[in-house]
């Protein structure tokens, strides 16, 4: 819980806190350097491609993609995601050349509907952290880098080729993730410490094609999961909302006592019918039941 006692939920799959730098700590985790703070990135898998015992990943058929990964040589789109947003990478270039420290690679960039184009981040390509390159790191990609429109991320097959003064020294292969992208049904719920929630809105909110409105509870965490308890903030935090719309709100409530935690929630209004997101209990989720929480009159 943190210093305000608060703790958030999600809409359906949790609070998902956003960071800049990668979560892994191997090779695998240098290839992403993200510069978007909304975005983070994770390795899912990582390891040696071959090995003595011929039992590594890139020793066996049919090999993972990584195995027989490629450098990236020209610009190219990586898909689109919820809210219609294009990813994509530019041609190589060198980001940086300032000893000792040099990096060449490609970037990340996303363009909105508007056609405005941002940098997110790098994919490397080369990397050299010590003066004369004693010591450095060539990455190459797998044929598919897959954006994943319904949960929101990027999947990456990396290869890693670690050199050191006497020539190849090691190979890793892995699978980098870069997440935080909208989601196809998941309204994303975050808060900032001083009163101010916000909700990013998927294409599909809570699964109906559109929403009415969407709704933002509130409880005492003991309380959980009998919706009854919950009080409303707002019935109408957004109206008719669209998608990849960020909608805002002010937590006026005072700071719980010491020892208690209070939750948020939203809801989502279609016509008569209201959802309220989806938990995810022993390695499956399941929609959540609202029948019990209270009306909620706009």
């Amino acid at each position: 819980m943190n210093a305000t006692g608060r703790l958030l939920i999600a809409l359906m799959a949790g609070l998902v806190l956003s960071t800049s730098q990668a979560v892994g700590q191997g090779t695998i985790a240098g290839a992403v350097e993200l510069h978007d703070p909304s975005l983070s990135s994770r390795v899912l898998f990582e390891a040696p491609a071959f090995t003595i015992d011929w039992t590594g990943p890139c020793d066996t058929h049919p090999m993972r993609s990584e195995c027989d990964a490629i450098g990236i040589s020209a610009a190219l789109d990586l898909g689109t995601d919820s809210v219609g947003n294009l990813y994509g990478v530019s041609s190589p270039f060198s980001i940086e050349n300032n000893p000792p420290v040099s990096r060449s690679g490609v970037a990340l960039l996303r363009t909105d509907p508007s056609s405005s184009t941002v940098l997110i981040g790098y994919l490397l390509s080369d990397f050299c952290g010590v003066f004369g390159c004693g010591e450095s790191v060539r990455y190459t990609y797998g044929r598919h880098i897959t954006l994943d429109a319904t949960n929101g991320r990027i999947l990456i097959p990396v290869r890693a080729d670690i050199y050191s003064a006497g020539g190849l020294s090691n190979t890793m292969v892995g699978v980098a993730e870069i997440s935080g992208l909208p989601k196809m049904f998941d309204t994303l719920l975050s808060f900032v410490p001083g009163g101010t929630l916000a909700a990013l809105i998927p294409a599909h909110p809570d699964g109906f094609r559109n929403a009415d409105f969407v709704q933002v509870w509130t409880g005492d965490v003991r309380s959980m999961p009998d919706w009854s308890q919950a009080q409303p903030l707002t019935c109408e935090a957004a109206t008719n909302p669209t998608p990849g719309q960020v909608v805002t709100l002010a937590d006026t409530l005072p700071d719980p006592a010491v020892g208690a935690g209070r939750y948020y929630i939203t809801a989502t209004q279609h016509a008569a019918d209201r959802r309220l997101g989806r938990q995810y209990v022993n390695g499956a989720f399941s929609a959540r039941d609202p029948a019990s929480l209270p009306a909620c009159a706009p």
